[in-house]
Formats: structure tokens, C-alpha cells, sequence
């Protein structure tokens, strides 16, 4: 899922462009570690141990996620802070949010409500 992720925002950049901010519906699963990436391995480290590590980390990281109340939906700001590298963020916002008729400024008054804004 990992590189379909970065195309999607790498596409819609290329189709877009000036824009430095996007607000998303977010992706299921795209802030926890894909497990079909293989984990890096520290020094010394066996592959099933790395494999156990990162599986723990997936597993918090799922048990402590945010649930978004009623009326609310998980959404994705992606911010462009130079070519071909972007920053992701969770938000939680109205579910009523149609996130492709959000303004580059507005997203960016959102991010910046948010404290999610990169490189400033």
C-alpha cells in the first residue's frame, strides 16, 4: 500500500499544480506500517524478531488511533514542502467536509488550526 499511497498525493500534485496543501478522506490503514514492507532491522536484530517488533508497534499504534465522533470523519492533510516530498497529518473533521472543494488557503487555515503546518 505504501507506494499506491505516495502516488495517489504524487498524482493529484502533478494534476494540481501550485498547490501546496490537500485535505483527503484518509486511506483505512495508511498511518500504520503496512505489513507487507519488510521492517528495517536494527544491528544485531533477526528478521523474525524485527518482524515481531513491528508487528507490536502496528498493533498499538491501531488500539490508540483516534475514534472520530459522530458527525466527524478521519481526514488526511497532505502538505508539498518541496518536489517530490510531502508530509502527512490526521485530522478529524465534519463529516460533511467534500475535501476536493477545499481551497490550497483554506486547507492551509485548517492545518494551521491544527498546528500540522511543516517547515514554517
Amino acid at each position: 500500500m505504501t507506494e499506491e499511497l505516495l502516488a495517489v498525493d504524487r498524482d493529484w500534485f502533478d494534476a494540481h499544480p501550485g498547490r501546496s496543501f490537500r485535505i483527503r478522506r484518509m486511506i483505512p490503514g495508511e498511518f500504520f506500517p503496512d505489513p507487507r514492507d519488510q521492517p528495517v532491522l536494527k544491528k544485531g536484530e533477526t528478521l523474525a524478531v524485527a518482524i515481531m517488533r513491528s508487528a507490536a508497534l502496528a498493533a498499538n499504534a491501531r488500539a490508540n488511533f483516534p475514534v472520530a465522533p459522530r458527525g466527524k470523519a478521519h481526514f488526511t492533510l497532505v502538505q508539498k514542502l518541496e518536489e517530490g516530498v510531502r508530509a502527512r497529518s490526521h485530522l478529524i473533521l465534519s463529516d460533511q467536509l467534500e475535501p476536493e472543494t477545499v481551497s490550497d488557503g483554506a486547507a492551509e487555515a485548517i492545518a494551521v488550526l491544527h498546528g500540522k503546518v511543516w517547515g514554517w
